[in-house]
C-alpha cells in the first residue's frame, strides 16, 4: 500500500461500506437471474395450454395404465366424434376462455351429457360428450396424492409460447428466488444424502449438483427437442442459467466464515 493510501483499504472502511461490496458480487447474480427470466418469460414466452385438442384418447385406461386394452371402452370424447385439432369454444354453455375454464366445465358437469361447440376446418359443430367416472390421484398442497374419482373425457389440449408481463415475471422471480432459499435451507439434508451414496450402498436420487452437473444439465437443455423447436431450448437454458444465478446468491448471503 503507497503511503497515505491505507485509508483506501477495504479493511479501513466501516463496517456498512464493507457489507455494501461484499453484496456486490450477490446483487450482480441476483440482477442477472431477473433478467435472464425476463428475457425468456416476456422475449419467448411461457408454454400454454389452449384449447385446441392435441390428443383425443382412443379409451380412457385404468388408474396406473398408460395404454388402452380390448377391454377399455372407447373414451367419451371419441365416442362423440371429436378429434385432434378441434378448437373447443364453448362447454356444456360454458366459454372455452383458457383450457382451466374447459377443465372446469368438465369437472362441474359430472357424467351428465354436454353440449360442447367446437370449430373444425372453420366450421362450427357441436357434439354430444357423456364423461365417465375414472380413478386418477389428485396431489394435495402438502403434496401427499389421493385417488378419488373425478369425470373424464380423453382429451388434452395443444401448448403454445405465451409472452408475459413485467408483472408476471416479478411475481414468478419472487417465488423462484422463496423457493431457492428453501432449497438451501435444506441443504444440510441434501449433502448428508449425498455423501451416504458416496461412500455407502444407497442410491442417489437427486439432490444438489456441482459445476459438472450444471453443464451436464444445461447440455441436455440445448440438446433436447421441444416442440417448440429451437425457442424451446433456448427458454429452458434461459431458464437453468436464472436458476444458477438465483442459486448462487441465496448460497452467498449465508454468512460462512
Amino acid at each position: 500500500v503507497p503511503a497515505g493510501q491505507s485509508g483506501r483499504t477495504f479493511a479501513a472502511l466501516s463496517v456498512p461500506r464493507k457489507l455494501v461490496i461484499m453484496f456486490g458480487g450477490p446483487f450482480a447474480n441476483l440482477v442477472l437471474a431477473f433478467v435472464l427470466l425476463a428475457v425468456a418469460n416476456i422475449g419467448i414466452g411461457l408454454p400454454t395450454s389452449t384449447t385446441t385438442l392435441g390428443t383425443v384418447s382412443a379409451c380412457v385406461p385404468a388408474a396406473g395404465a398408460s395404454e388402452c386394452s380390448q377391454a377399455d371402452a372407447a373414451s367419451p370424447a371419441a365416442a362423440a366424434g371429436l378429434l385432434e385439432g378441434d378448437t373447443v369454444l364453448s362447454w356444456n354453455g360454458v366459454p372455452a376462455t383458457d383450457w382451466s375454464s374447459v377443465q372446469t366445465a368438465i369437472r362441474e358437469g359430472g357424467t351428465q351429457a354436454a353440449t360442447v361447440e367446437v370449430e373444425r376446418a372453420g366450421s362450427r359443430l357441436e357434439l354430444q360428450v357423456s364423461p365417465v367416472l375414472a380413478e386418477r390421484q389428485i396431489a394435495a398442497a402438502d403434496g401427499t396424492l389421493s385417488t378419488t374419482l373425478i369425470p373424464v373425457v380423453g382429451i388434452s389440449p395443444t401448448a403454445e409460447l405465451v409472452r408475459s408481463d413485467l408483472g408476471e415475471v416479478g411475481s414468478t422471480f419472487v417465488s423462484a428466488l422463496g423457493e431457492t432459499f428453501r432449497v438451501v435451507i435444506t441443504l444440510p439434508a441434501q449433502l448428508v444424502s449425498v455423501v451416504s451414496s458416496t461412500f455407502g450402498s444407497a442410491e442417489r436420487e437427486g439432490g444438489v449438483v456441482g459445476l459438472v452437473g450444471v453443464g451436464r444439465l444445461a447440455g441436455e437443455a440445448t440438446s433436447t427437442e421441444t416442440s417448440f423447436g429451437l425457442a424451446g431450448s433456448a427458454l429452458t437454458l434461459l431458464q437453468v442459467l436464472a436458476s444458477l444465478n438465483l442459486a448462487l446468491f441465496a448460497f452467498n448471503m449465508i454468512p460462512l466464515l
